[in-house]
């Protein structure tokens, strides 16, 4: 398995990641229009059409306040997180259900203090 992750690494090399993520970009902006009845979520879990929604549920979006900030939340937020949690959304699952994210921890070690302008 690694090793064919790896020839694919070598045959997309020729672009650097940042390159990828812009072109990705590009791409995904590519057919945006307002004029649209839909509009999908690309990068997310279920990826474009798991992830197909009304824009009426999304747009116009609303303030609303998160964790201290004031931030544009979808017209109906219930129509998103029922599609992804399910209608008890609001309810945690059981620990050994919960999603698990993996956290690396990256040590630069002597040139964590180095600022960007200094290189």
């Amino acid at each position: 398995v690694f090793k064919r992750k790896e020839m694919i690494g070598k045959l997309f090399s020729f672009y650097t990641p940042e390159k990828w993520v812009a072109l990705w970009n590009r791409w995904n902006f590519k057919y945006r229009n307002s004029s649209s009845k839909y509009i999908s979520i690309p990068t997310g879990r279920k990826h474009y059409f798991g992830e197909l929604y009304s824009r009426v549920a999304f747009f116009p979006t609303e303030p609303g306040e998160f964790e201290g900030l004031l931030l544009p939340v979808p017209n109906d937020f219930k129509v998103y997180m029922e599609a992804l949690y399910g209608p008890d959304y609001m309810t945690p699952p059981p620990l050994e259900d919960r999603e698990v994210h993996v956290v690396y921890e990256f040590d630069l070690g002597k040139y964590s203090n180095i600022e960007s302008e200094d290189l």
